[in-house]
């Protein structure tokens, strides 16, 4: 999908850049660079966009915001667009997302751009975590291996700056496998891979407390509903209803309480080991009266979903928090961000 003067024209109008912004940007993507020499250099070279940077690990910095692509495709990369030419410099992705199709929107989408001035972030959907115990060391490889060469192919790109090794993992004992980290470290080393993590989908604070004293991860990412990070708002259950349907659906199961996450962020922030939150907006429909309550004096200026990202994102412990971009109001709300102080 090609992404003409014109249409530049119409979303840089959306997000109010103007025709000032339209020049700036289409300088800013047509411009190129020498190629970074480490990760640290790349970080400072993203630093012009709208997100402060912080510590995402010993070596890396990464934007307080991260463009969450799982729902970028090739009807809607445009999107992704637009929010690269506004400043967004870190993508979060996943092989699974879309059957590869995600990565490789985002492969048409960063084409021609300076490779080193973004933060490409995927994860090794489909590694059989469970057979570590009955794997070799090569098998390990290999199947590592398959992974993170096929979402250099379907992007286009030579290496991957955050790399999800153990995607949805629930085990301490899977992200402590000593198969997994000689197989990680060398796609490191030859340059395939920058930084490791991994994420949870349950089991957090156990899973994410494992894999930071672990010593050889350089993040971890993991649910940060609001609720877990501003105590003073309620977790109620919330009461799921299929489209359609008559009956109410079954109960949703609500993340980790909160008290067992606080521990997991001063330990990160302890040991130097990044902290990339995800559903933030767990919590926020049971937790919206309390919201608005809360910041009753911001009146209609901000949504629910801006009042709980930001309540994350202005945490100390908090690296990055990944937003799932779908539309061009997701994209403004995410942008609205920075600017935004809570009242």
């Amino acid at each position: 999908m090609s992404f003409d003067m014109e249409s530049r024209r119409d979303f840089l109008k959306v997000l109010g850049l103007g025709a000032a912004g339209l020049a700036l940007s289409g300088n800013a993507l047509a411009q190129d660079s020498a190629p970074a020499s480490n990760a640290t250099t790349q970080a400072s070279a993203s630093g012009s966009g709208p997100f402060d940077l912080r510590p995402f690990g010993k070596q890396l910095k990464v934007p307080s915001v991260c463009f969450g692509a799982m729902g970028i495709n090739a009807s809607n990369v445009n999107v992704l667009r637009a929010g690269l030419q506004a400043g967004f410099t870190m993508i979060d992705t996943a092989l699974g997302y879309g059957r590869g199709g995600s990565e490789m929107a985002i492969g048409q989408a960063i084409k021609g751009m300076p490779r080193e001035k973004l933060i490409i972030h995927t994860k090794a959907s489909g590694f059989p975590a469970g057979n570590l115990p009955n794997m070799s060391d090569a098998d390990a490889e290999a199947a590592l291996r398959k992974l993170v060469e096929s979402s250099l192919r379907n992007m286009g790109i030579e290496y991957i700056d955050t790399y999800v090794l153990l995607h949805g993992t629930s085990s301490p004992e899977e992200v402590t496998s000593e198969k997994l980290r000689a197989a990680a470290e060398k796609l490191k080393k030859e340059g395939k891979i920058r930084n490791l993590g991994i994420s949870t989908h349950s089991n957090y604070a156990a899973t994410c407390t494992a894999a930071i004293n672990a010593g050889w991860y350089d993040f971890v990412m993991t649910a940060l509903p609001i609720t877990a990070i501003d105590k003073s708002l309620s977790a109620p259950a919330e009461e799921a209803t299929d489209e359609g349907a008559q009956q109410p659906a079954r109960r949703r199961r609500a993340p980790k309480p909160a008290d067992d996450m606080v521990p997991v962020l001063k330990l990160a922030q302890e040991k130097n080991v990044g902290i990339m939150g995800m559903k933030v907006l767990a919590h926020a429909r049971g937790a919206q009266q309390q919201l608005k309550a809360k910041y009753a004096a911001m009146g209609d200026k901000v949504n629910e979903a801006q009042l709980a990202y930001k309540s994350v994102v202005q945490n100390p412990s908090v690296s990055t928090v990944t937003i799932g971009i779908q539309n061009m109001q997701h994209l403004q709300d995410a942008l609205a961000l920075p600017k935004l102080q809570l009242a």
